[in-house]
């Protein structure tokens, strides 16, 4: 209702980053999580349209508590064009509400930017990472190993294609090449068609 989206807004306004404001993880369980990610997107697209101010970063972080994956990939977007537009705080709002997402999606864009880019937003992703590694009881790299992408490896670094009738194995030596072997262990030039 009307009254309640006023409600809502209210509650992320005044809402810190961590903690969050009780209210909001209340609604959050009430709403389901397309319905959630749609209206605080709709917020922060409507904030970044009107230029992204500072004084209303809140709109940011409303993905941060309300947002998703699909929320994440659009902000690693927003937050390069803003800081190439020189918009400091506006990227580091950004930045905090991927943290605030917290998933592996969110996390690996804030992992390559503590890496490269500008000092500024290097230090602000390395920070972000620092404390979630913290709330998490991990260290950094702990952190960056359990974010890194699998790409469809097991745990052994190893990919099985299955033919039905016929399998292969795709393994990776000392130098990242991938090396295929067949059910027998011998080694095979490429996969075979299906």
């Amino acid at each position: 209702s009307e009254e309640s989206t006023k409600h809502l807004l209210e509650m992320l306004i005044f809402s810190e980053v961590d903690p969050p404001y009780v209210g909001i993880e209340q609604v959050t369980e009430t709403l389901d999580a397309a319905s959630a990610n749609a209206f605080a997107s709709g917020l922060c697209s409507a904030w970044a349209a009107a230029g992204a101010k500072p004084a209303w970063k809140w709109a940011a972080h409303s993905l941060g508590h309300l947002g998703n994956d699909e929320s994440a990939r659009w902000l690693v977007g927003q937050i390069g064009a803003w800081a190439a537009d020189g918009g400091k705080s506006t990227s580091l709002a950004g930045l905090e509400a991927l943290g605030m997402i917290g998933s592996n999606v969110a996390l690996m864009p804030l992992g390559r930017m503590s890496r490269r880019g500008r000092s500024w937003l290097k230090k602000g992703a390395q920070e972000i990472l620092e404390d979630i590694a913290a709330h998490r009881g991990l260290s950094p790299d702990e952190l960056e190993d359990q974010t890194a992408p699998t790409l469809g490896l097991d745990a052994g670094g190893s990919l099985t294609l299955d033919y039905g009738p016929r399998r292969f194995t795709v393994t990776f030596d000392e130098h990242l090449h991938p090396q295929i072997r067949d059910e027998d262990g011998e080694r095979v030039a490429k996969v075979p068609p299906v």
